[in-house]
């Protein structure tokens, strides 16, 4: 019954395009005492075709992203690792959007980094 659903499954993912889909939707990390958080988001592949990352932007200097898995092809799951340096910023919870950008439809997520005072 497994493989009847999971050959439905690419028959239907086969008539579209990628799709991503990012796990957990939004981030929410603690920072260490020196002011760093590191965090994973998964990213999957809803569509019928393989998913390519061009490249992943943050909203400032302080973050980085990497992508583990590229391309991520139908129904699999790859990584984006995250991390973040809080130590110059001025409020305790802040945000960071990476912008994802792929030969899917444009994604912008956001990261909540609460730090420790």
């Amino acid at each position: 019954m497994r493989n009847v659903f999971i050959a439905c499954a690419l028959i239907i993912g086969s008539q579209t395009g990628p799709v991503i889909q990012l796990v957990p939707p939004k981030l929410e990390l603690h920072a260490d005492s020196a002011g760093f958080a590191h965090g994973r988001v998964q990213v999957l592949n809803r569509g019928g075709e393989p998913l390519q990352i061009r490249r992943v932007v943050p909203s400032c200097k302080c973050a980085a992203a990497t992508v583990l898995s590229n391309p991520i092809y139908p129904l699999e799951v790859g990584e984006i690792l995250v991390h973040i340096n809080t130590r110059d910023w001025r409020d305790s919870i802040g945000t960071v959007e990476l912008d994802i950008e792929s030969n899917a439809a444009p994604q912008r997520y956001v990261v909540t980094v609460h730090r420790q005072r």
